[in-house]
């Protein structure tokens, strides 16, 4: 594995990770536009690594608020002064995660071998990549915007969860679609954005465990080698802070739009390139 393919595949993932554009659909897809072998399990991990660290950083605030607040019981503060800002009783933050992590490891348990096999082609990620655009879509329209982050139920938490473990499929984007069914449930776009994040921190590192175990089991993995995993680590964090920073940005002021097309474009592209024999 060269180190420049371990760069494109962590900005790759580092912003596709966060941006509700699928990083599971690109890691399939930009190998198989470059020509690349397949990165591998232990390659992959390492560039979850970094995006995991990226999201607990960013979200430091509620992380310490919520370990502070479940052994003093004092509230966990969240917001900035540029968007929503409140606060939310630890017990509760801690039941809305617990919540969302039940049907997102059941599903994503359920759906760990098809999505490893027979669903790991462009195809596939082209034509979930156009059910995120009408997820995405969806949750816009439905939006009512009605409730924040205090407010939010166990109701949002269980959907958010669902979505969250389906979304193992490729090319259907993890915070595309836990984001639309926040809204559709009545979420505020950034409440919906704040609790996909957060309730992605346990997935993620559920995803991680899994990956490692397949790792120690199979005699056949390729390790790309420590310079490239550090490579891929690092470079996923920073930009995956940076792709982070902006989506909340975008959250508090315009739609989720613009994603919707992009990903409708991209995967009605890639089903008409695989179509042509491509």
């Amino acid at each position: 594995m060269s180190i420049l393919q371990a760069i494109v595949l962590a900005i790759v993932q580092g912003i596709t990770e966060f941006l509700p554009v699928s990083s599971d659909g690109h890691l399939v897809l930009v190998p198989w536009l470059f020509g690349w072998p397949d990165q591998g399990l232990a390659f992959d991990a390492s560039i979850h690594l970094g995006t995991l660290g990226a999201v607990i950083v960013y979200f430091r605030r509620e992380w310490v608020g919520l370990a502070r607040g479940l052994v003093t019981g004092s509230a966990v503060k969240f917001g900035n002064p540029h968007g929503e800002a409140g606060e939310i009783r630890p017990w509760r933050l801690a039941l809305l995660i617990a919540i969302a992590l039940i049907p997102t490891a059941f599903i994503g348990f359920a759906l760990k071998d098809t999505v490893e096999g027979p669903l790991r082609k462009p195809q596939w990620a082209g034509a979930f990549l156009i059910v995120t655009a009408v997820l995405l879509a969806g949750g816009d329209y439905l939006s009512k915007q009605l409730r924040r982050m205090e407010a939010a139920r166990p109701r949002d938490a269980i959907v958010m969860g669902i979505a969250q473990g389906l979304a193992v499929l490729p090319g259907l984007s993890r915070s595309g679609s836990t984001i639309a069914a926040g809204l559709a449930t009545g979420l505020t776009r950034e409440a919906a954005g704040r609790l996909s994040f957060l309730i992605a921190v346990p997935a993620i590192i559920g995803a991680g465990a899994l990956v490692l175990v397949d790792i120690a089991r199979t005699n056949n993995v390729t390790n790309p080698g420590w310079g490239v995993i550090a490579i891929g680590i690092a470079g996923s964090f920073m930009t995956g802070l940076l792709a982070l920073g902006l989506l909340m940005r975008l959250l508090r002021r315009g739609s989720l739009k613009p994603f919707a097309i992009y990903c409708a474009l991209l995967g009605t592209g890639i089903l008409i390139a695989r179509a042509a024999g491509a």
